[in-house]
């Protein structure tokens, strides 16, 4: 099927020398932010697509821009042609200014869901700041607050952030970066009391929370440590430890499908090692080989079967248009 095709109209220095305006329309393919609402997905089989209108004011290398969307997701269809979901509506507006300070490049944003089928509208209001230092300090910090309304007559107030703080060494051969991170999304603690505080992860990426895909920004809690180092030009390796709490004991684990309403299971899902090599072996042939293993936390032992899990895998990718 067609992941990406539009038409666009261009204003060259609309607002400026090197300030364009592009007016796009048709199947679109994107990534925002930290990739944790809007992403292109693509550690999956398949991958995030949506069709509609966006446009794009101002140059990403410049000190402002906003860009603006109005767009229907793309059900994927396995047996024919991929459709957008008439039913469901993505607006937003993103922006970002770095004139401020060196220190800090703010990215304000707007997101709204809209379900026709179920009469649910979600509002995400949310606030990115990052900025990397010339001493080797970097960070990513961002806040999220969702207000609404679901399905079921019930409100919805929910919250998410994330902050990461990395630091590169330089003067070290493979230059390692150093970071530790910790993301939260907030879980409902009550499914009778009319307010809906599971946090709605949009369209995120989810494999920056678990290798294994077992946990996503959705009622967590997440410390995790990382270290990356390249050796050559053509060599990387990255490497993490992980633990993976329920924001609420009372919510669900998403993607394992299980929920203790009393609360009496703990809230301790597990924790993940995982390790990762990337070998550019030509100028158009990435290779990638990891492995990930899970640790079954108290959670996860007594609210059923609870093994622990490894995962290998190797990936090859190939570029045709350089």
């Amino acid at each position: 099927d067609v992941l990406q095709a539009y038409a666009e109209l261009y204003g060259r220095d609309f607002y400026g020398q090197g300030e364009p305006v592009r007016l796009q329309y048709g199947r679109l393919a994107f990534e925002y932010l930290d990739r944790r609402l809007l992403s292109r997905n693509p550690w999956r089989n398949t991958t995030n697509s949506f069709q509609g209108f966006r446009l794009l004011n101002g140059s990403k290398s410049g000190v402002a821009w906003l860009d603006l969307l109005a767009l229907k997701p793309v059900t994927i269809e396995p047996d024919e042609r991929d459709q957008a979901d008439d039913d469901r509506h993505l607006y937003g507006a993103i922006g970002s200014y770095s004139g401020w300070s060196r220190f800090v490049t703010l990215q304000p944003y707007a997101l709204r869901l809209v379900n026709d089928q179920t009469d649910s509208r979600i509002d995400n209001w949310g606030l990115r700041g990052y900025a990397v230092f010339a001493s080797g300090f970097d960070y990513d910090l961002v806040v999220n607050l969702q207000t609404g309304h679901d399905g079921n007559a019930q409100k919805h107030r929910a919250e998410g952030a994330t902050f990461e703080l990395g630091y590169t060494a330089g003067s070290l051969r493979g230059k390692p970066r150093f970071s530790g991170f910790i993301g939260y999304a907030s879980g409902d603690d009550d499914p009778n009391d009319g307010t809906n505080e599971h946090f709605n992860r949009f369209f995120g990426f989810s494999r920056p929370w678990s290798a294994n895909d077992y946990v996503t920004f959705e009622n967590v809690i997440s410390p995790k440590a990382r270290i990356e180092l390249k050796p050559s030009a053509t060599l990387q390796f990255d490497a993490s430890y992980g633990g993976f709490w329920l924001a609420s004991d009372t919510d669900a684990w998403v993607n394992a499908n299980r929920r203790d309403r009393s609360g009496r299971s703990g809230d301790f899902m597990g924790q993940e090692i995982e390790g990762r090599v990337r070998w550019r072996a030509t100028p158009r042939i990435e290779i990638y080989s990891g492995y990930a293993h899970f640790f079954p936390g108290a959670f996860a032992r007594n609210s059923g079967p609870a093994p622990d899990s490894d995962f290998y895998y190797l990936e090859l990718n190939f570029q045709a248009f350089k």
